[in-house]
């Protein structure tokens, strides 16, 4: 069975299509009847039409599409911890209907059709190359940066420790409570 289109809502329902374009996007600057209105989601749920994906990236300029980046050069408990990360976030983005791209690197390149990147362990200098390369947000996990422009998520508490100890000289109290995966 083809795949509903606007065109379609419109025939059925005997309105122009920029009418259904109106009722379906909210739009008020136009003055259509409940009475349309009501028809126009009749037909909409009828035909089941869905609107295109593409064409609603194009015109908000989102995806939903958000982009992991990782080394490749991951040991097998950084793999495990990374697919432990990837569920978790999975299920924080998906209820926002929010979708992962998972892409292994060896070096940065340009990543279309992504309204954020997050990269996962991966060095410093790549994380810098992905940023010149790309205009979306860069977020850091367990990339060590010191630069304040940019957030940064690490659980390596560890080198966490040793930086502040570097930095403070012992003159200071390190309180870390490790979290716990939510299950």
């Amino acid at each position: 069975m083809k795949k509903a289109t606007i065109k379609d809502v419109a025939t059925a329902a005997k309105v122009s299509v920029a009418t259904v374009s109106y009722v379906l996007n909210g739009k008020t600057e136009q003055k259509i009847s409940e009475e349309v209105k009501k028809k126009v989601f009749q037909w909409t749920n009828l035909l089941n039409y869905q609107p295109n994906n593409n064409a609603i990236a194009l015109r908000f300029n989102k995806t939903k599409n958000i982009a992991i980046i990782s080394s490749i050069h991951l040991s097998y408990i950084q793999k495990v911890d990374l697919m432990d990360f990837l569920e978790l976030f999975y299920k924080t983005i998906a209820p926002k209907g929010y979708k992962i791209i998972y892409i292994y690197q060896e070096k940065p390149e340009v990543i279309n059709n992504v309204d954020a990147i997050v990269c996962y362990n991966t060095t410093k200098e790549h994380f810098y190359s992905l940023g010149e390369l790309n205009i979306v947000p860069l977020i850091a996990i367990d990339v060590v940066l010191q630069d304040p422009i940019f957030y940064q998520i690490n659980k390596d508490y560890q080198a966490i420790k040793a930086a502040a100890d570097n930095h403070f000289l012992d003159q200071y109290l390190f309180i870390s409570i490790e979290p716990l995966s939510v299950k």
